[in-house]
């Protein structure tokens, strides 16, 4: 599924906040049968104006997300071109860092372990959108799974 970055609160060169976003969403922006909730944070002045940063992290508390979480840069050819993931008590992936010149054939996709832990695409988002954002760092927080038991 494709999700629009409006739904995160960012908005041409604006971010408006941190803030919770339970997917999936439908054509209308509603939710239904929400499976994940994930927060966007945006730092500022974190890498060079040339740069953007992406980190996928996981909760901790009140219910702690252990089963495999992971933030993948792909090219629109398929090509992996970075990764981020989370797994057991590991709740920070790496840091993947990227010129903010080479956004337009890129998209983020965020993925989970489902059934029998296989590791599944989730959502994804275009970063071509996001070329006025350099020098930020993007952090997902997947706080929710509400697909699986409290410890997923």
């Amino acid at each position: 599924m494709t999700v629009d970055w409006r739904f995160f609160g960012v908005s041409g060169s604006v971010f408006y906040g941190s803030l919770n976003l339970t997917l999936p969403i439908d054509d209308e922006g509603l939710s239904w049968n929400p499976e994940d909730t994930i927060r966007l944070n945006v730092e500022d002045s974190v890498c060079g104006a040339e740069n953007i940063e992406f980190v996928l992290t996981s909760a901790t508390d009140p219910e702690p997300i252990r089963w495999w979480k992971g933030l993948r840069l792909i090219t629109t050819d398929g090509l992996l071109v970075g990764v981020s993931e989370t797994q057991d008590n590991v709740h920070t992936g790496a840091t993947i860092l990227l010129d903010v010149a080479n956004l337009a054939d890129k998209k983020l996709e965020l993925w989970k372990a489902k059934f029998l832990g296989v590791h599944t695409g989730m959502y994804d988002l275009d970063l071509s959108v996001l070329s006025e954002f350099g020098g930020k760092r993007f952090t997902f927080l997947w706080l929710k799974d509400n697909g699986r038991d409290s410890n997923a």
